[in-house]
């Protein structure tokens, strides 16, 4: 498993996508949502996100994510 699964897979309680488009021969787009609950305040959030996923040989290289970092602040924020 790769360090970043890792760390979602341990920071979201849950992690799932709605839509995956191809978006070229060498990237994907994604988007979704996940839930989780900040761990350092017992605050529990949600957001959506938007990824994409840059791809070599059917590896994934790079991913760029969007998400509503303000609910995820505010959940961390004592």
């Amino acid at each position: 498993m790769t360090d970043n699964v890792k760390i979602i897979r341990d920071l979201f309680d849950a992690f799932g996508s709605r839509h995956v488009l191809a978006a070229g021969h060498d990237e994907v787009m994604a988007t979704g949502a996940w839930t989780g609950v900040a761990r350092p305040t017992g605050k529990s959030f949600a957001s959506d996100w938007g990824m994409v996923f840059g791809l070599r040989e059917g590896q994934v290289t790079s991913f760029r994510v969007v998400e509503d970092t303000a609910r995820l602040a505010a959940a961390f924020r004592r």
